[in-house]
Order: C-alpha cells, then sequence, then structure tokens
C-alpha cells in the first residue's frame, strides 16, 4: 500500500515549488538567466504597499513618517512615469525614488537617464534615482528604464495624502492626466459688487471630461484632491463645483474686504484623474469710503524687493510710469524666497477691463512690452501659495541698462557620461543671449540629498570655485549655443553637486539649475 504523505509534508512541497518558479530558491538562488530579471526577496514588499501600472493610488501620510512603495520592472529596458501629486496646501512632500540593480557594472556604459522634468534635480546618471521637495505634481520619466525593483519613498511634515501614478506607457500614448492648454491661467473677466467671472482656455483632451472650480479665503490649490481634502474637512471656506464643459463660471455671495482665491481643475471622466490650472485672486473693496493702503511707484531702472505675506495677503500692486518711452519696455522678475510660481499681471491704469497680460514666473522670467501712451502702468505680484516670499522686480526702456543677463528658457545643466572619468566630469549649458557675460561653476561634495531653501536673490555660499570666464562666440568650448566644460581634479567614485552662474559686467548673478554628477569608480587609460 501507498502511504498518503502528511499535510505538512505536501504544503512544504507545495512551497518549495512557488519559490523555484519564483526565482527565490534558498538554497543556491535563482538560475542566471533569472537574476537580472527578478528581484531578491525582501520583506518590506507586501501587496498593500506594491503600486500597480497605469492606477492612480492613494497614499496616507503621516506628519514626519516615511510612507515606502514599491513597483517592480520584470524584462527589458522599458519606458516608465512616475507621478506624484500632493493632496495638501501646507507642508511639504519630500519623495525619493530608488531602484535596486542587478548585475551591478554591466549597466555603466549602456543605461543612459534621461531628462528630468519639471525641474527635478538630476542626480548621477549610473541609476534612475532623485529627490524632489515641494507642494506640486512632479515626474521622472525616462524612455528605457532597466529591469529590476524600484521604491518610492514619500514622508511629509504634515498630516496629508498624494496621488502616485506609475505607468509603463510611451510618450506617444495619450497621457493618463489631462493635458492643460498652452496658456494654463485663469483669468479675472469682470468684478461687480459681490460676483467675480473667471474664466479658462479648453484642456488639449481628447477624452471625455469636465471643468470643476474651486474657491477659498486662504491660498490656491495646486490639485483637485487638495481643495477636495480641505472641503472634506470644512476648514477655508472652501466650495468646489463641477461646472461640465463650461469654461467660465460666476462666482456669487462674494463679502467685501475679503480675499479669495480662485482655481480649475480639468477632470478626465474615464480615468478619474485631473490638472489643475494656474489659479488667481481678488480682493473686494469693502463699502466703506475710507482710504486704503497706498500703492507703491516703482522707479525706472531701480532694483526693488517686495515682501508677498499676510499683512498684505501675498498680493503686491505697484504702479510704474513709463514716461514718452518710444521704446519697449523691459520688465524683470524673479522669485527670491518661497515655493511655487507668482503670478505676474499688467494692466494700463490698474482696470481690469485694460488688462495688458498675465503670466507666471517660477524662478526668473523678462517680459518686452511694446511701446505704450499710458501714462501709467499698474502691476500686480500674486503668491500661488499661502507663505511668506520675496519677489525682485526691475523695469525700465532702456534694455542696456538692465543689471541681469538675460537666461535661455532652458536653465539646466547637462551632464555628459561618455566624458566622465575617474577623475573628470564634463558638463554643458545654453548660452545667454548676452555676449559680455561671465560663467562661474561651483562645485561642492553632496550625496542624493535635498537642499535646503533659500534665497536666489541673494549671494550664496556655492562651496568650492572652480572657475570664472567668459567663452566668446569663437572659443573652442561653444558648440552652437552649448557650452562645454571639462572640471578636473576630482576624486573616484564620489558624488558631486555643480551650479553655473552667470554674471554680467558689473551686473547681478543669476543661477542655472544645479545638477549631480559622480565620477568612475576606476581609473584606466582607456577613460582618463
Amino acid at each position: 500500500m501507498f502511504a498518503f504523505p502528511s499535510t505538512t509534508t505536501m504544503l512544504l512541497a507545495i512551497l518549495f515549488q512557488l519559490l523555484l518558479i519564483c526565482g527565490y530558491s534558498s538554497a543556491k538562488g535563482p538560475p542566471e538567466s533569472y537574476r537580472s530579471l527578478y528581484p531578491k526577496y525582501n520583506h518590506e514588499i507586501y501587496y498593500n504597499t506594491m503600486v500597480p501600472e497605469d492606477t492612480e493610488v492613494d497614499v496616507i501620510l503621516r506628519k514626519n513618517q516615511p510612507q515606502k512603495r514599491f513597483f517592480v520592472l520584470e524584462s527589458g529596458y522599458r519606458p516608465l512615469s512616475v507621478t506624484v501629486t500632493p493632496c495638501f496646501m501646507d507642508g511639504v512632500l519630500e519623495w525619493k525614488i530608488s531602484h535596486s540593480l542587478y548585475h551591478q557594472g554591466s549597466l555603466d556604459s549602456s543605461y543612459r537617464s534621461s531628462v528630468w522634468s519639471n525641474n527635478l534635480v538630476l542626480p548621477p546618471a549610473s541609476s534612475p534615482s532623485a529627490t524632489y521637495a515641494g507642494r506640486s505634481r512632479r515626474s521622472y520619466s525616462t524612455p528605457a528604464a532597466p529591469p529590476g525593483t524600484y521604491s518610492l519613498e514619500l514622508r511629509s511634515n504634515t498630516e496629508g495624502a498624494a496621488k502616485v501614478l506609475v505607468t509603463t506607457r510611451s510618450t506617444s500614448d495619450l497621457p493618463f492626466h489631462p493635458p492643460l492648454p498652452p496658456d494654463p491661467n485663469l483669468e479675472i473677466v469682470k468684478v461687480k459688487r459681490n460676483r467675480i467671472l473667471v474664466s479658462w482656455q479648453p484642456s488639449l483632451t481628447t477624452r471625455p471630461h469636465q471643468y470643476c472650480v474651486s474657491s477659498n479665503n486662504r491660498g490656491n490649490y495646486n490639485s483637485l484632491c487638495s481643495a477636495e481634502s480641505d472641503l472634506l474637512m470644512r476648514r477655508n471656506g472652501v466650495s468646489v463645483t463641477c461646472v461640465g464643459r463650461k469654461t467660465w463660471h460666476l462666482f456669487k455671495g462674494l463679502k467685501r474686504g475679503s480675499t479669495y482665491y480662485f482655481d480649475a481643475f480639468v477632470l478626465d471622466a474615464a480615468t478619474n484623474a485631473s490638472s489643475a490650472y494656474i489659479g488667481v485672486s481678488a480682493t473686494l473693496r469693502g463699502g466703506g469710503g475710507g482710504g486704503g493702503v497706498a500703492v507703491p511707484r516703482l522707479k525706472d531702472d531701480a532694483l526693488a524687493t517686495f515682501a508677498l505675506d499676510e499683512a498684505n495677503g501675498h498680493t503686491v500692486n505697484i504702479k510704474y510710469h513709463p514716461g514718452k518711452a518710444t521704446s519697449p519696455i523691459l520688465i524683470f522678475a524673479q522669485s527670491c524666497t518661497g515655493p511655487g510660481p507668482v503670478n505676474l499681471h499688467i494692466a494700463r491704469g490698474g482696470p481690469l477691463k485694460q488688462d495688458i497680460m498675465s503670466t507666471t514666473v517660477m524662478d526668473v522670467k523678462t517680459l518686452y512690452l511694446p511701446p505704450t501712451n499710458a501714462s501709467s502702468l499698474s502691476l500686480s505680484l500674486r503668491s500661488t501659495t499661502h507663505h511668506k516670499r520675496k519677489v525682485r522686480l526691475w523695469v525700465s526702456s532702456r534694455k542696456h541698462s538692465a543689471p541681469f543677463p538675460e537666461m535661455p528658457e532652458d536653465k539646466s545643466v547637462r551632464v555628459f557620461d561618455s566624458l566622465t572619468t575617474c577623475d573628470s566630469i564634463t558638463i554643458g549649458w545654453k548660452i545667454s543671449v548676452d555676449e559680455r557675460v561671465k560663467y562661474c561653476i561651483y562645485r561642492r561634495l553632496g550625496g542624493q540629498s535635498l537642499t535646503e531653501p533659500q534665497n536666489f536673490c541673494e549671494t550664496r555660499n556655492q562651496g568650492i570655485q572652480v572657475l570664472c570666464r567668459r567663452y566668446h562666440r569663437f572659443s573652442k568650448r561653444r558648440f552652437n549655443n552649448v557650452i562645454m566644460q571639462r572640471v578636473k581634479g576630482l576624486r573616484p567614485g564620489t558624488t558631486y553637486l555643480f551650479e553655473v552662474q552667470v554674471t554680467k559686467v558689473k551686473g547681478e548673478m543669476l543661477p542655472y539649475e544645479q545638477v549631480w554628477a559622480r565620477t568612475r569608480a576606476t581609473c584606466s587609460k582607456h577613460n582618463r
């Protein structure tokens, strides 16, 4: 007779077979052909921490308590995009992507990480990892991500939540989040008594969608889930209304003497994903006849700094008299401190019906206005977040007297991986339109950590100065509109943070974006 095995024996046999199939054998490990495709067993990976593809998931955040989520690429080099959306107005969300590499060393020459979108700091290209801190939606994307286990660590300095999306779809596919128009700003069309009419341009999405609007008394939202979170907690006097396919909305029943912040969102009907327009704010004048706050006057060719805080409702109005200018008016604006963009609104004479333009300033922006016969211009600076900040402003009809160099639209600094050696790194950046400028390179040791908040309008301790020089148009280091500079004397296997600054003669300094780079660990005649 045959003896049937015990229940315990059968369970152990089934478990052993499953381990062999998944490549997690405890004896000698998976076969060599599977090791590059499947990650090693990690007890931190559970079903509730795995992020599925093409599904936006919610992550609950506790104050200063890191939360980890994981996703796996099982084979080949595939497109990868990770998008994180904060769902709160206050506080800062920090997140970091890490990649567990297998067959170390085989990816150094073949893998090249792509440009990071939305001004993320670019770390060494040997691994697609990064860090970000802020209050806005940010994405990491690469056209060819290596296989392995990816971990996403999130941490917030306040209670809240975040939405996470992981996709391996090609960039040619329809985006998961509804795309915004080229000009994503809300505009105030009309203000009358206790009503304000706002409008926005339609989304570029081709899928079924609708628009939602919100108003509150504290600040602009960076996401629809932020507004919904405040609505759920019944704070800040928030209201959220969906208006179908209309691209305008009339807010009624507003109180005089109060400041309101208005936002609009486009919502995908199929995926329930949303994108936020850049909001606006307005203060309804009170019914009394008393005098208001004096509007400061900006002198021609004078650099002025303005504070946006609770005392002025995070909004400053300035008057400028162009005189009999026959030349275009040059306007330079720079956000010195604080998170998020600043809205700059320009009107002829001040009334809303005579608007000239509205734009957003993330770091620096230079604008040219055609000659105007107006006796005065009204400029309004408004913070999109409810935090203290400083903004610099310079206006003049004399272009050559501008103290700042004109920066290119792309202010990123690239690292040329193929030219990296054990003791040198080659970086490149786009030139300034101004020829008579000097570029300075600074370096300092660093890891993949978040930088502290800083004042971009003040001279900073940038670390060790590598060089300061001009690159004339016939320089051997200029290639079309790009400057390439090799930085020597570095240590092998070391991570550095580089910053490029550009300065006009006897003028002000402006920085390019910072960039991480790492030297090769070993030296050889081939890569020196």
